[in-house]
This record gives C-alpha cells, structure tokens and sequence, in this order.
C-alpha cells in the first residue's frame, strides 16, 4: 500500500513539475545531490522525468490538429488552405531550422526528448543514495525510470538515427559535441540492457492499476513493449548495421509476446451496445483505457488526454465542427481487403494514381459499390459515402455527393469539407459535438503491436514462415472476422503483413515510421486522390476518382530521418570541429 501510495503521489505531479522544475542550477549554487536528500524531492524529480511524455503528445497534436498520418499517403490535410504544417512539409520547405513535421504541441522533439534522457540519468545517478523510505519504492522509482529512459532513447533514435548519445548526466550548458555519437543499433543495446534491469524489479507492476492519477506510469508491460519495438526498428532496412539480425528481433519479439500473454495481456473484445452495431474494434478506440484491464487487457501504454477529433477532423454536419483536418486518402481505402480475405487493388497502371489494377480474384469488389463486403476495420477507421454516421440511427448515412452534408471540396478551399470524399471516424464518437466530447484516447503501444511485430520479424529471419507467425497475424485478423491467411511464401506473407499494419494502425502514428525505417519512399508517395460521388438523375450512383495532390515530392532518401536542428548542428561544430547532420540536410 506504500507503495501504491507513493506512486499516486509522484503521479499527480505529473502535469504541475514541468512548469516547477527542481532541476539543478548550472553554476553550481545547487549540488544535484540536494535534490535528493528527502523522499518529496526524489518524488519530485521522478515527476520532471515523467513530465516530457505529457509535453510530446500521440495523436491529433502536430500542426494544424493534424495528426501523423497528415505527413503520409494515408492522409490530406483540409487545413492545407491556411498552409498547414503537413502543406509546408510536401512543399519541400522543411530545413533544418523548420521541420514541419514536428510541429505544434510536437515541437522541439530533440530538445524535449535529450531533456528527458538526461534527467533521467541523474535520477538514476542519484537514487541509491537518496533519502526514500522504502527500499521497495526506491526499487520500483529506479525501474520506472530506466524504462523511461530506454523509452526517451527509442524516440530520439528513430527519428535521427545516430545521435549524440550518453548515460552520464551532464549540466544544462553541456554541449553534445563532446559526447560519442551512436547508432539506432548501439542505443538499441542500451534500451535491451534499460528494460531488462526494470525488469528485474520485483515491485514494479504489470499494470497502472484503478487509480486514475497512476495513468502513463511505466510499467512491466511498457518495458516490453519498447524492447519488441526497438527490436523491430533495429533490425530493419534504415536502421541495421548488421549488428542486431532479423532472427534476434523474431526472438527478442517473441520473449516480449510470450511474457505479456502469459500475464494477461490480450486483444480487446467487448463489443459496444448492439443496438448500434459497435464492433470490438470500434469500442476500443472510443472507450478509455482501462489500467486495471479489467475490460481493457489490450492497452500497454495510453496518453492522458481525450482526443476531440470530431472538431479538428470532424464532418461538417457535426455542429461545431471547425474542420475535416486530417482525411483518409483513397490510397488508404483501396487497401482494405474484402471479406474473403482478398487485396481487390494490386496498385496503378497509372502515375496519376486514376487506373486501379483491380485484382481479378476479388470477385467480391465492385467498382460502383466500392465499400461493400470490405474489411469491417474501413467501416471503423473511415467515414464514406453510404456508411452509417449516428450508429444508432438506420437512417443517418453519410453523403459525400455534391448536395450531401459532407459534400466533397473539389476546390479545396473550404476546409470543413473534405477534398478526398472521406472523413476520420477513428476516435470519433458519432455522439461527439459542441455540448458533448465523447471521443476517444490514443494508445502509444497495444497488444495488438506485439503481435505484428513478432510475425514480421520472423517471416525475415526465415526462409519459410513459422505458423506461430501465421498465428500472430490472424489473431489480429480475427477479431474484426476476417479469414486466416494461409500458405504464402516468404515474400507474400511480409506483403501482408505490411498491409495488415497499414490497416490495423491507420491513424496511429506507426505508417510514418513503417515506410522509413522499410525504405519504401518513392515516387508513389507523390500522388493522393480522393473519390468524387455523383447520385444520378436515373437513381444511380456513380464513383470517379479524382486527383487531390500530384506534386508532393517529399520521398527521395533526405526524408527517411529528420533533420538534426540547425543549432544544434552549429553547437557541435563549434565544440568539435566537425558538423554531424543527417543526409541530404546539410
């Protein structure tokens, strides 16, 4: 009970130590060691350490409201008329002074993220010797932090790959110039060695538990789920240097996923009020993460705020909506599968992206009825023309056409409609409007992560796909009752896998990254198109694509990391003489 208590404590300080820092003086007026000489204080800085996941937020928070997906195919940002951070960045104007894509409440990510990573390490300089009463919470406050640690790091590395990078505290004048630059592959070693040692710790649980104030604690489940991921990221295409395989990522992936099933961990599967036909996978991303997991057994690791997408992406038929913000492009929509299980689009014959090469097994797929006998996951992820808007209403249905309520904008100059003919229903609750916020949380890990990172990690480390792989894939697959895939060869089963990400994590800030850290970037990221609905004198309804944006051309190798920031870069060589900058960011 001390030590549930004393996490509530340093918990709810959470958003209050950001503004309060106790942080050391750099002239040295304040040794660090007084920061640590009562059991409140070592309280306090464990907070300030805690503090920077609040400050860079997941979800709808990068410019604009946008969210990540705004910065890929997935997605056209409506906001591109007041020249949005996601307009800016396709432009091509990002340097190294101003990269758009971190934006808004996500600015600063080297700076916010360094300032983590190093108070992390005087926390854990410091707490063998500092005054807590319990040896128990000194234990457990030494494991959160150093998950916090290796988490802070799995940030930094996957966005600049090789940074300057240490374990040793240093004071707020210190210049990285002098610290050793390391690669994705080195911090991924030092993340493995973070969660292993939290792991050790007896008293640090699997869970935040009931209490609302233990929200975004670390925990034994988050230690694992940043060992799966950095494992995952380590041993792909950008980030390897040969030195983590594919086949230690399938192990590394598997221990992390036999370890969180065998303590619970689990998809999520209670379905919403049956009068309004929720699926599981509607609920989930509506309903608040549940740290108990009591009903919640899929969450590992939520962000504290509600989302409001129904007013930053919202339809205009929502009263007080302010924008569609972020809208599913159609390249998005054509990978979703029918239901039995079948890619109706293979890709384009065209540069434009205006001819689909339809499948010719997708016997289900009709081109003028493009949304039926699809993926139930599109239903749930993407608002579309004939789809349900008021889940309890049979007669509430979306219309896209040109006198719908949510009528395409073809001139892309009123950004409450949207330009692509499709509106984010992820995290929107239909019951969302001015009077009533009753959308969604964002999840930064998920069971259903652990799973996918496991199949993809050991279909690469093998010649011939394990079924444990084809069984991580349709455990995900199952819960919105698509079909088992079976069968495949090596290179076909990835193909799915990668698809199967796509469309799971829509909107989840994982295809930002996948298709980096894949090197995937090419000439086809170029083009977004949307679907122009006409309802026709004869009682018809006609489907057009059309071309939303053609000269993006943020996809050449410069765009695989971020920027290191110019000041930082002029920082460095001003100490060592030597100027550190990612490719093409000179």
């Amino acid at each position: 009970m001390k030590l549930i208590k004393n996490i509530i404590i340093a918990s709810a300080l959470l958003g209050s130590m950001a503004a309060c820092s106790p942080e050391y003086n750099p002239d040295g007026r304040v040794d660090k060691s007084e920061l640590f000489e009562t059991d409140k204080k070592t309280f306090s800085y464990l907070n300030l350490c805690y503090s920077h996941l609040q400050q860079q937020r997941k979800g709808n928070w990068y410019g604009n409201d946008a969210f990540l997906s705004a910065f890929t195919d997935d997605a056209y940002d409506a906001n591109s008329i007041d020249n949005s951070s996601s307009a800016l960045y396709w432009r091509g104007v990002s340097t190294a002074y101003n990269f758009p894509v971190e934006s808004g409440v996500n600015a600063g990510c080297w700076s916010e993220y360094f300032k983590g990573l190093n108070q992390c390490n005087t926390f854990l300089e410091n707490i063998e010797t500092a005054k807590v009463n319990q040896q128990e919470d000194r234990e457990s406050w030494k494991a959160q932090c150093l998950i916090l640690r290796a988490l802070y790091s799995l940030e930094l590395a996957k966005r600049y790959n090789e940074i300057p990078y240490t374990t040793k505290s240093y004071d707020a004048d210190f210049d990285f110039g002098s610290a050793e630059f390391k690669n994705f592959s080195a911090i991924a070693r030092q993340i493995f060695a973070d969660c292993d040692a939290a792991l050790e710790c007896e008293s640090l649980p699997w869970n935040s538990g009931s209490n609302e104030a233990l929200r975004g604690m670390m925990t034994k489940a988050v230690a694992y789920a940043v060992k799966s991921q950095t494992a995952l990221y380590a041993a792909s295409p950008l980030y390897s240097d040969g030195s983590i395989s594919w086949s230690e990522a399938a192990d590394i992936t598997k221990t992390c996923l036999d370890a969180l099933r065998d303590n619970g961990f689990t998809l999520f599967t209670r379905a919403g009020a049956a009068n309004q036909n929720i699926s599981a996978y509607d609920s989930y991303f509506i309903a608040r993460p549940d740290g108990a997991r009591v009903t919640d057994k899929e969450t590992i690791l939520e962000t504290r705020d509600q989302m409001s997408v129904w007013v930053s992406s919202g339809l205009p038929s929502v009263t007080g909506s302010i924008s569609a913000g972020t809208c599913p492009s159609q390249e998005l929509v054509d990978m979703y599968e029918t239901i039995d299980g079948v890619q109706p689009i293979l890709g384009y014959s065209d540069a434009s992206h205006l001819q689909p090469i339809i499948n010719p097994e997708a016997t289900l797929y009709d081109e003028q009825n493009p949304y039926a006998n699809r993926d139930p996951r599109l239903a749930s992820t993407i608002y579309y023309h004939g789809g349900k808007r008021a889940l309890d209403s049979a007669t509430s249905i979306i219309n896209t056409s040109e006198d719908g309520a949510e009528s395409i904008d073809l001139t892309k100059q009123d950004k409450k409609h949207s330009p692509t003919g499709y509106y984010l229903r992820k995290y929107n609750n239909f019951a969302s409007d001015l009077n009533n916020n009753a959308d969604g949380y964002f999840r930064q890990f998920r069971f259903a992560e652990i799973l996918l990172n496991y199949a993809e990690a050991a279909a690469e480390a093998n010649a011939n796909v394990p079924a444990e792989a084809y069984a991580a894939v349709n455990e995900v697959r199952a819960r919105v009752n698509m079909p088992e895939i079976e069968g495949l060869s090596r290179d076909e089963f990835i193909k799915r896998v990668r698809n199967e990400r796509r469309v799971e994590f829509a909107f989840e800030e994982q295809r930002y990254y996948d298709v980096r850290r894949w090197k995937v970037l090419d000439s086809n990221f170029s083009v977004i198109t949307g679907m122009k609905v006409t309802e026709g004198s004869d009682g018809k309804t006609r489907f057009e694509r059309i071309v939303v944006d053609n000269t993006r051309n943020c996809h050449d190798s410069k765009y695989l990391l971020s920027p290191i920031p110019g000041n930082e870069v002029v920082r460095i060589l001003s100490l060592s003489g030597v100027r550190h900058q990612n490719p093409g960011w000179e």
